[in-house]
């Protein structure tokens, strides 16, 4: 049987008792009240979505459709599935969402390049914070002290919900190559070769990150080199339990922008 990773959240039905909804956009939703030995159906005919969240007392719901948001009516997520928006502009329409979450009154909507905000729980009203950045899958983000921070294949990016994203990780990266153990890489694992010089080196950071360090395809003899280096973390993007590596630049270059790795 297919099956895939369930994306969860804690609500009221109408009658006042506690659940856990899930969905996961292959298997039928369900729902669970934390006692019972097995899960129950959800009724009402929720839509056959892949990630859902709670805002203004809605449940909202992603897809089927890539850019479609579904969302029940207040106070019970069994009911009113026929209400929707499609999140899109002129410059991204053929862009799936990847992922929502909430943050103090708005509900930002993530796509792998844009970051919508909607602002109005009743018309579903929004408008695009960015065209240029948003997350490469679901459970990229985290809400601290009034900013949602996500990943997005240039750094950590952080937004208040009312203005633009802002770049975090240039506070972050200092800190990281300051910690990097350089002379522990994952006992000095060689991903790949070009001549004589290594190109990849998979490592751990003195605090246990995943770093990949990178050197440049030709290095000029006698050069001295600085890799290009990338902390690793799980791409939550797939649901069929095959969970690829992605690499967030760290900004570590020779200064070079041919040699530059900018994404992987």
């Amino acid at each position: 049987a297919t099956a895939g990773i369930w994306d969860w959240e804690i609500a009221l039905d109408s009658a006042g008792t506690k659940y856990a909804w899930f969905v996961n956009g292959l298997e039928a939703r369900r729902k669970w009240d934390g006692v019972a030995g097995a899960t129950a159906a959800w009724g009402g005919a929720p839509p056959q979505g892949k990630m859902c969240k709670i805002w203004k007392n809605r449940m909202i719901i992603v897809g089927p459709q890539v850019q479609r948001l579904y969302f029940s009516d207040i106070g019970n997520p069994e009911s009113g599935w026929t209400n929707f928006i499609d999140i899109k502009s002129t410059d991204d329409e053929n862009e799936p969402i990847t992922w929502i979450d909430v943050i103090g009154e708005y509900l930002l909507v993530f796509k792998r390049n844009s970051t919508f905000v909607v602002f109005d729980s009743n018309t579903f009203a929004n408008r695009r914070l960015s065209g240029v950045v948003g997350t490469v899958g679901r459970w990229q983000s985290q809400v601290v002290e009034g900013r949602c921070y996500f990943y997005h294949h240039t750094g950590l990016w952080s937004t208040d919900g009312l203005q633009s994203p802002k770049l975090e990780s240039r506070k972050i990266n200092p800190m990281l190559q300051d910690t990097a153990n350089f002379n522990n890489l994952h006992s000095n694992v060689k991903l790949a070769k070009t001549g004589t010089h290594e190109r990849c080196r998979l490592g751990e950071g003195a605090h246990g990150e995943r770093l990949l360090l990178m050197t440049p395809v030709t290095p000029s003899a006698g050069a001295m080199l600085f890799p290009h280096m990338y902390q690793l973390c799980l791409d939550m993007k797939t649901q069929d339990g095959d969970h690829p590596w992605c690499a967030h630049g760290l900004g570590v270059h020779d200064g070079n922008s041919a040699n530059e790795i900018k994404d992987i």
